[in-house]
C-alpha cells in the first residue's frame, strides 16, 4: 500500500481537492484534531462548566483547591478567521522541472483551508501576482473552499510568462485590508530585492501591531542554500526566472553568493520579526508534505 506521501508526490491528473482530502485524511486518521485554536485576548471571569462545554478551558488548579469545575471566560472570545498570503512570482517555480516550491506550498494551503472549513473557522486567500493581488473574502462555505481550490489550481503549473512581481510594495499596499484580529501566514521564499527587505518587515510589524497573529513561512529548495559539485571550479550557466538573465559562474562563487544572500535574509528579515514577538518557520519544499505541515502548525 503507497504511503501519503507517496500518493501526495504523484500529482499528475490528480485535482488539488482530492489530494488535499487524502492528506488530511491521513494526518488525523478519522478523528477531530485540529492545529489551530481560536483568538482570545485578556481573561474576564470565571463560570460553572457545564456539560457540553470544552474541557481544555477547566481551570484545574481551581478545581484542585474547591473541587468544583470552573471554566475562564475570555474577553473577546472568537473564532479563527486565517489569511493564507502566497508569493506567487516566478522564482517561486523553483526547480523548473517541477516547480517543488510552489506545489508545495499550494498543497499546504489546500489542506489548511479544509482544516479550517470542517472546524467552521472562516479563511481567505490572498495571491501576489504580476504586480497586483487576487484576494478572496473570509468566510467558511463549501463554495468558497472549491473557489479558493480552484484559484490555487490554476497556479500549480509554471506560467508561461515571467512574473517579477514587488511582492514587498504590493504585500504593503494591501495590508489595511487585512483588518484586525486574524492568524495572517504569509508563505514566501523572500527572494525579493534587499532594498525592499524593510519595508517588508515594517508591513508585517503593523500587521502585528493591529492584534494579528502572523506566521511568515519562508519556502526554499535545498538547492537555493548550497549547490553540490565534485569539481568547485567548474563554471556553470544559470538563467534568473525572472530577468532571463545569463549568469556564468563556479561553483565555489555561487556557494560564497548563497551564503551571504540567505544569511541576509536571516539577518534582515527572519531575526528582526522574531526579535518582535512575529513567528518564523521554515518550509523546505523537498520534504514531505505531512511533515511540513506538522512542522510549520
Amino acid at each position: 500500500m503507497k504511503s501519503l506521501n507517496e500518493l501526495f508526490e504523484k500529482k499528475e491528473n490528480r485535482s488539488l481537492e482530492i489530494i488535499a482530502k487524502e492528506i488530511l485524511e491521513g494526518l488525523f486518521h478519522g478523528k477531530h484534531k485540529s492545529p489551530f485554536h481560536g483568538f482570545s485576548s485578556e481573561f474576564k471571569e470565571y463560570t460553572h462548566f457545564q456539560t457540553g462545554d470544552n474541557p481544555r478551558q477547566i481551570d484545574w488548579k481551581l478545581f484542585g483547591k474547591t473541587e468544583k469545575l470552573y471554566k475562564k471566560r475570555l474577553q473577546d472570545e472568537r473564532n479563527i478567521q486565517a489569511i493564507f498570503v502566497l508569493d506567487t512570482s516566478s522564482s517561486m517555480y523553483f526547480p523548473v522541472e517541477n516547480t517543488l516550491k510552489m506545489e508545495k506550498a499550494i498543497q499546504w494551503i489546500a489542506v489548511m483551508c479544509h482544516i479550517l472549513y470542517h472546524q467552521h473557522d472562516s479563511f481567505g486567500l490572498v495571491l501576489i501576482h504580476e504586480n497586483a493581488h487576487i484576494e478572496t473574502p473570509v468566510s467558511n462555505t463549501r463554495h468558497h473552499l472549491q473557489s479558493i481550490l480552484a484559484q490555487l489550481e490554476t497556479f500549480r503549473t509554471l506560467p508561461q510568462k515571467t512574473d517579477s512581481s514587488k511582492f514587498s510594495s504590493i504585500f504593503s499596499n494591501l495590508m489595511e485590508s487585512l483588518g484586525t484580529r486574524k492568524m495572517v501566514f504569509i508563505l514566501s521564499d523572500l527572494l525579493f530585492p534587499q532594498e525592499d527587505y524593510q519595508e517588508f518587515v515594517n508591513s508585517c510589524l503593523s500587521l502585528a501591531f493591529r492584534k494579528n497573529q502572523l506566521t511568515l513561512l519562508r519556502v526554499f529548495h535545498e538547492s537555493e542554500l548550497l549547490i553540490k559539485n565534485k569539481s568547485p571550479e567548474k563554471m556553470m550557466t544559470f538563467i534568473d526566472v525572472e530577468t532571463k538573465e545569463n549568469v556564468q559562474i563556479s561553483t565555489d562563487q555561487l556557494n560564497d553568493t548563497l551564503k551571504q544572500l540567505n544569511l541576509q535574509i536571516e539577518e534582515q528579515i527572519i531575526y528582526s520579526l522574531l526579535q518582535k514577538g512575529v513567528k518564523s518557520k521554515s518550509f523546505d519544499s523537498e520534504k514531505p508534505i505531512v511533515q511540513l505541515i506538522k512542522e510549520t502548525i
